[in-house]
């Protein structure tokens, strides 16, 4: 888990629910190289969270979430679909 500070607060970005290792180590490299002018934070508390993965059925509960286009919104959680 990566977390960086920003202004007064922090966000943290995961990549621990990515399956594929070759996936997670390119998600990884691209992190580290686009916030590589961010500071490392140490606080255990997070603003938001940004976690990675392959498998979103591990993440999302239909049942949780209200459906608008392609995008789930949820009381803690927003899915965005982004085709490939």
């Amino acid at each position: 888990m990566y977390k960086y500070k920003h202004h007064n607060s922090a966000f943290s970005i995961s990549t621990s629910c990515i399956k594929s290792q070759t996936l997670k180590l390119k998600i990884e490299f691209a992190i580290k190289e686009v916030f590589k002018g961010f500071l490392v934070s140490e606080t255990e508390e997070v603003a938001i969270e940004f976690i990675f993965t392959d498998d979103i059925s591990s993440l999302l509960v239909d049942d949780e979430f209200v459906r608008v286009k392609d995008i789930k919104v949820g009381n803690i959680q927003t899915h965005l679909r982004i085709a490939n």
